[in-house]
C-alpha cells in the first residue's frame, strides 16, 4: 500500500504526508512531525476512533484540521481508495464518524465510508504501553463505554421498551382475562340456579292455588251446609207469594175486562184501551227484569242497589286502585335499587381499602352533618340489607293481585250502574204506560169510570208488590247462586276431596296447611327474585367482560404500533375470530410473557449497570493495586473477562518463551494482578508488576500483533503501526521484535507494518557518507522524517 496524505492544519498540528509501499516500513523523525497523527487520521478513515474516551484531545485534533485528502493505492481487490475529509461535520464527542467522515471514492466510484470497512483497516499498537497500563486503559475504556451507553442510550431505551410493555400489560390487565372463564361459569351456574328456582316457584304457586281453591271450596261447603236450606225455604216462600200476586193480577185483569165491556161499546176507544193495557204489561215485565238484573249485579258487587251507595263505593275503589298503581313501580324497582346499592357499596369498600375511611364525600349542609366514606358505606349497607329482607317479588305479586281485584270490583260496579240505569229507564217507561192506560180508560164512553180506575189502581199496586217480591226473589236467588259457587253440597264435597288428595292434605287441616304453603311460596318467591337478580347481574357482568376482552384482543390485532407483538405472538392474527374465552387464554399467555420480558429487561439493564460499577471497581484496583474497592455482584464476571483478555494477549509461543519459560495455562488473578502459569506440570506465580518494563513491553507488543493474526474475517488490507518502538525496549529486544515482524510478514501478505521511531541520530552528509546516509539526510531535511524498509 502506498499512502498519500494532504492535510491543511492550524495551530501547529502536523501530519506526515506519505507512507511508502514497503512491506515493513520504518519511519524515523523529529518529535511533533506528525507520525502518530498520520496513523490516527488513517484510523478515522477506516472506521476507527483513536480518541475514544479522550474527548478533549479529540476536540483539539478536530478543530486543528481544516481539510484533508487521503489516497491509498496498491490495495488488494480494489486498487485504490480516496477520502476527502470534512472535519467541520465531525461531532464534538469522540465517537465513530460514520457518514459524517466525508466523501469516499473506491476505484474511482463514489461510495460510503462503511463500504471501506471490509477493504482496509489500520491498527495502532503502542510498544511503550505495558500490559498493566493496557489493562487499566482497557478496563477504563470498557467502563466508559458501558457508562455512556447507560446514560445516553441504554436507560432511555430501557424506559421506552418498558413503557411500551407496560402499556400492553395494563391494557390486558384492565380486561381481566384471567377471570373471564370463571365469570362465565358463574353466570351459567347462576342462570341454572335461577331456572331451578323458577321451576320451584311455579310448583309452589300451583300448590298455593290448589290450597286457595280447596279453602274456598271448604268455605262454600260450610256456607251451603249452614244457609243453603234457609235460602231454599225463602225462595219457596217468595215463589208462593209471587204466585198469589199473579192470581190476584189475573183476577183484576178479568174484572177490568168485564167492567170495560159493560161501560162502553165504542170499538176505537176499546182498541186503544186494549193496546195501553198490553203496553203496560210489557213495561211492567221489562221493569221486573231490569230490577232483577240490578239485584244480581248489586249482589255480585256486594253493595245495596241504590245510586248513592254506588257512587260512594266507586269513589272509594277508584282511589284505592290509583294508590295501588302508584305503589307498584316502586315495588318493582327494588331489584334495580339493590343493584345500584351493591355497586356503590363495593366502590366505597375499595375506597376504605385505600385508606379513605374518614374522607368527607358529602359536605355538611343545613341540618345535614355531612357523610364520610365509612358513614355512607354503612348507611348503604343497612339499606341494602333492609331491601333484601323485604322480599320485593312477594310484595309485587300481592299488589298485582290487589290491583286486579280492584279493577274487577270497578267492573262489577260499572255493571251495577248500567243495571241501575236500565231500572230507571224501565220505571220511566212504566210510568208513561200507566199514564197511557189511565188516559185510554178516561176516553171510554159511559156515565162513570170510577170503578174501572179503582181496578186499574189495584192492579198497579199488585204489579208493584209483585215487582218488589220478584226483586227480593232475585236477591235471594243470586245469594243462593253465589253460595257454594252454584254447586250442591255433594258436588262441593267431591271437589274438596279431589283437591285435598292432589295436595296431600286432609280436608279438616286444609286451612292450617294453606298458610304454611303460602309462607313457603313467599320464601321461594324471595329466593327466586334474588336468584333471577343474581343471574341477570352475572350475565351482564360476563357479557361486559367478554366485550372488554374482545376489545383488548382487537386492539392488539389492529394497532399499527404493535406489529412487533403480533410477530412475537402470531396467535393474535389467527384467533381474531375465536370466542372470547380462547382470546382470554391468549391474553393471559401474552401478559405472562410480557411480565417475564419486563423482568428480563430490568434485570439486563441492572446487569449492565452492575457491570459498569464492577468495571469501575476493577479499574480502581488495576490503577492502584493496594486500593480497596467496594465489592459488587458482578466482580467475578468482570474479573473473568479481564483474565480472558490477558490470556489472549499472552497466548503466543514467542511471548510464552520470553516471559513464561514456554509455559502454558497462563492466567491472571484480577484481584491481586498475579500471573500464574504451568511449566512441565509445575505451577508458577509472579505479580505482573514483577516483570520488567522491557519484558512487559516486548511481550505486550508481540501479543497484540499475534492477536491480530487470530482475527476472524480480516479485511483485504491491513496497516499495523507499532508506535514508540524503542521506548522501553533494549537493543536486543528491539532486534528480536524486528526479526519476529520480518518472519511473520512471510505469511501475512495482506498486512503492511509501519514501525515508528523517534530520530536517534542525524544522518551524516559528509563526503565519506554512503548513498543511503545521504538519501536519509536529504529526506530528513526535506520532510522532517525518514521512511525506509525495516532491517533486522
Amino acid at each position: 500500500m502506498h499512502i498519500k496524505i494532504e492535510a491543511e492544519c492550524t495551530r501547529g498540528l502536523r501530519i506526515i504526508e506519505e507512507i511508502p509501499d514497503l512491506s515493513i516500513c520504518k519511519i524515523e523523525g523529529y518529535n511533533g512531525i506528525g507520525k502518530t497523527n498520520a496513523i490516527k487520521l488513517l484510523q478515522l478513515c477506516t472506521g476507527g476512533q483513536p480518541f475514544s474516551s479522550e474527548d478533549p484531545s479529540w476536540r483539539s485534533f478536530r478543530t486543528q484540521i481544516v481539510s484533508a485528502r487521503v489516497r491509498i493505492t496498491g490495495l488488494r481487490e480494489v486498487g485504490e481508495i480516496e477520502w476527502i475529509l470534512e472535519p467541520r461535520r465531525w461531532p464534538a464527542q469522540a465517537e465513530p464518524l460514520g457518514d459524517l467522515l466525508g466523501a469516499v471514492r473506491i476505484a474511482g466510484q463514489e461510495a460510503r465510508p462503511r463500504d471501506t470497512l471490509p477493504l482496509v483497516k489500520v491498527h495502532h499498537v503502542s510498544v511503550a504501553e505495558t500490559p498493566l497500563k493496557a489493562l487499566a486503559d482497557r478496563v477504563t475504556e470498557a467502563q466508559n463505554q458501558v457508562s455512556i451507553w447507560v446514560q445516553e442510550s441504554g436507560q432511555k431505551r430501557q424506559e421506552t421498551l418498558d413503557g411500551l410493555l407496560e402499556q400492553v400489560a395494563k391494557k390486558i390487565a384492565d380486561s381481566k382475562p384471567e377471570t373471564l372463564h370463571s365469570e362465565v361459569l358463574a353466570a351459567q351456574e347462576a342462570k341454572k340456579r335461577a331456572g331451578t328456582l323458577s321451576t320451584k316457584l311455579s310448583k309452589a304457586r300451583g300448590r298455593v292455588d290448589l290450597f286457595d281453591r280447596a279453602v274456598e271450596t271448604a268455605d262454600q261447603l260450610d256456607q251451603v251446609r249452614g244457609r243453603g236450606p234457609e235460602l231454599d225455604a225463602k225462595l219457596e216462600e217468595l215463589d208462593a207469594q209471587l204466585e198469589e200476586l199473579e192470581i190476584r193480577k189475573e183476577q183484576l185483569n178479568s174484572q177490568i175486562s168485564t167492567a170495560s165491556a159493560r161501560q162502553h161499546q165504542d170499538e176505537q176507544a176499546d182498541h186503544e184501551f186494549d193496546l195501553a193495557q198490553k203496553h203496560l204489561d210489557r213495561q211492567d215485565q221489562a221493569l221486573r227484569e231490569a230490577e232483577a238484573a240490578l239485584e244480581r249485579s248489586a249482589a255480585k258487587a256486594g253493595i245495596s242497589p241504590d245510586r248513592e251507595g254506588l257512587e260512594q263505593r266507586r269513589e272509594a275503589d277508584s282511589k284505592r286502585l290509583n294508590r295501588l298503581t302508584e305503589i307498584l313501580p316502586h315495588v318493582n324497582s327494588v331489584p334495580l335499587v339493590i343493584d345500584i346499592l351493591e355497586d356503590l357499596t363495593l366502590r366505597l369498600e375499595d375506597a376504605e381499602h385505600d385508606g379513605l375511611n374518614d374522607v368527607t364525600l358529602i359536605e355538611a349542609e343545613d341540618r345535614n352533618s355531612g357523610w364520610t366514606v365509612e358513614q355512607l358505606k354503612t348507611a348503604l349497607a343497612n339499606q341494602l340489607e333492609a331491601l333484601r329482607n323485604k322480599a320485593p317479588s312477594t310484595d309485587s305479586d300481592k299488589l298485582t293481585n290487589e290491583i286486579a281485584s280492584a279493577r274487577r270490583q270497578l267492573h262489577l260496579l260499572s255493571d251495577v250502574e248500567g243495571a241501575l240505569r236500565n231500572v230507571e229507564q224501565a220505571q220511566e217507561r212504566l210510568t208513561k204506560a200507566q199514564g197511557r192506560l189511565g188516559t185510554a180508560a178516561r176516553n171510554l164512553p159511559g156515565a162513570s169510570t170510577r170503578s174501572l180506575d179503582e181496578l186499574i189502581s189495584n192492579r198497579n199496586d199488585v204489579d208493584n208488590s209483585s215487582r218488589q217480591l220478584q226483586a227480593e226473589h232475585a236477591r235471594v236467588e243470586q245469594a243462593r247462586e253465589l253460595l257454594g259457587g252454584g254447586m250442591s253440597e255433594e258436588a262441593l264435597a267431591a271437589t274438596l276431596a279431589t283437591l285435598c288428595a292432589e295436595i296431600d292434605v286432609e280436608p279438616a287441616r286444609v286451612r292450617g296447611r294453606s298458610q304454611t304453603a303460602r309462607n313457603e311460596l313467599d320464601d321461594v318467591i324471595k329466593r327466586e327474585s334474588q336468584g333471577t337478580h343474581q343471574a341477570e347481574k352475572a350475565a351482564r357482568a360476563a357479557a361486559e367482560h367478554r366485550k372488554n376482552v374482545a376489545a383488548t384482543f382487537s386492539w392488539l390485532h389492529s394497532n399499527d404500533e404493535l406489529a412487533w407483538l403480533r410477530n412475537a405472538v402470531p396467535q393474535i392474527i389467527s384467533n381474531i375470530d375465536a370466542d372470547e374465552e380462547q382470546q382470554a387464554e391468549i391474553l393471559q399467555n401474552i401478559a405472562a410473557r410480557i411480565e417475564n420480558g419486563r423482568n428480563s429487561l430490568a434485570n439486563t439493564f441492572y446487569a449492565v449497570q452492575g457491570i459498569g460499577a464492577a468495571l469501575s471497581s476493577l479499574a480502581m484496583r488495576v490503577n492502584n493495586p493496594v486500593a480497596v474497592a467496594r465489592s459488587t455482584d458482578f466482580d467475578m464476571a468482570t474479573q473473568h473477562w479481564l483474565s480472558e483478555e490477558v490470556r489472549q494477549w499472552f497466548d503466543d509461543e514467542l511471548v510464552r518463551e520470553a516471559l513464561f519459560d514456554s509455559g502454558d495455562n497462563i492466567r491472571l488473578d484480577a484481584n491481586d494482578l498475579t500471573v500464574t502459569w504451568t511449566v512441565d506440570g509445575k505451577a508458577h506465580e509472579r505479580p505482573l508488576l514483577a516483570f520488567s518494563s522491557g519484558q512487559q513491553a516486548f511481550a505486550y507488543a508481540q501479543a497484540q500483533v499475534s492477536r491480530l493474526d487470530r482475527e476472524e474475517n480480516p479485511p483485504a488490507n491491513r496497516l499495523i503501526a507499532l508506535d514508540e518502538f524503542n521506548a522501553l525496549l533494549d537493543r536486543e529486544r528491539m532486534s528480536s521484535l524486528a526479526n519476529y515482524l520480518i518472519a511473520r510478514q512471510q505469511t501475512a501478505e495482506r498486512d503492511q507494518v509501519v514501525v515508528i521511531l523517534p530520530l536517534e541520530t542525524i544522518p551524516s552528509r559528509s563526503s565519506s557518507a554512503d548513498e543511503r546516509s545521504l538519501t536519509r539526510a536529504r529526506d530528513l531535511e526535506r520532510r522532517g522524517y525518514i521512511a525506509e524498509e525495516l532491517l533486522p
